[in-house]
C-alpha cells in the first residue's frame, strides 16, 4: 500500500466475530502512521465504545518500505 499523506495516515486493527448473520467488532485500535516504528509492537485494545481492554493486545510485525519518487 503507497501512503501519500504519512502526516494524514491512520492504521487501524480490529478484531471481529463473525456468524451466519452479521459480523460485530470485539476489539479495535488506531494509530497515527508516522508514529509507529519497525519490528513487532504489542498494540492494546479498545473494545467497540473504545475503552481500554485491560492486559489486551495483539502482537503486530510492523516492516516499511521507504520509497521516494523525483517529481
Amino acid at each position: 500500500m503507497k501512503i501519500v499523506h504519512p502526516s494524514l495516515a491512520l492504521i487501524v486493527f480490529e478484531l471481529k466475530s463473525y456468524d451466519t448473520v452479521k459480523s460485530d467488532i470485539i476489539a479495535c485500535a488506531c494509530f497515527p502512521v508516522k508514529c509507529l516504528r519497525e519490528g513487532i509492537r504489542f498494540v492494546p485494545l479498545c473494545d467497540k465504545h473504545l475503552k481500554d481492554i485491560k492486559g489486551s493486545g495483539i502482537l503486530v510485525n510492523l516492516k516499511f518500505d521507504k520509497i521516494t519518487e523525483n517529481i
